[in-house]
């Protein structure tokens, strides 16, 4: 494959031909960025939803568990086994308060942690389509006054130069024809 060289024959061209590709990048670099920007967020809004769903679930019991120990008898009734074993049971019940207690925790901090990303992403986006803006603008700005010098400076003179030429030639034979007026002539006399 033979990848045509960028000009080098005047600066005009040059400068035209950097506002398109500048034109280009700027279309296509920001708004592959703000769909995977947009992915993340997709992402990140899903698994705060389903560590909310979990948060509101682990409050829920806590909060269950924690009524039925205040609903127990507090006073020493039964034998000595059943004291010991209703201890044992408050005692798992108290563990897996606390356990259930730290992922809500994580889960709370893992919250806190995709809001900030969240807010970062949002951020980025809005950054991303200022500069996807700038480029674009300086790209036509660029590509503009690069194809208006190149054909005001030299296209222009080319297309005299090439004027000048060619009347200067004189006129050429239509195409088709072969010879003068006289070949016709002498054609049909035979």
């Amino acid at each position: 494959m033979n990848i045509p060289g960028v000009p080098t024959d005047n600066l005009y061209k040059f400068v035209a031909i950097t506002g398109m590709v500048v034109v280009a990048y700027s279309l296509l670099g920001p708004w592959r960025q703000v769909d995977h920007t947009w992915k993340e967020v997709f992402d990140l809004k899903t698994e705060t939803a389903t560590l909310t769903a979990e948060v509101e679930t682990f409050t829920s019991e806590v909060r269950f568990r924690r009524e039925l120990m205040r609903g127990q008898p507090t006073a020493p009734l039964g034998s000595a086994a059943e004291r010991a074993d209703r201890i044992s049971r408050q005692n798992e019940e108290s563990r897996y308060i606390e356990e259930q207690n730290r992922r809500l925790q994580v889960a709370n901090a893992r919250i806190e942690g995709n809001r900030e990303k969240l807010a970062y992403l949002v951020k980025r986006t809005a950054t991303l389509q200022r500069l996807g803006l700038a480029g674009l603008a300086l790209g036509v700005v660029l590509g503009s006054l690069g194809f208006a010098g190149w054909y005001i400076r030299i296209q222009r003179l080319q297309d005299r130069r090439l004027v000048r030429e060619t009347e200067d030639d004189g006129p050429s034979e239509a195409p088709g024809q072969v010879g003068g007026a006289g070949d016709e002539a002498e054609g049909s006399g035979s």
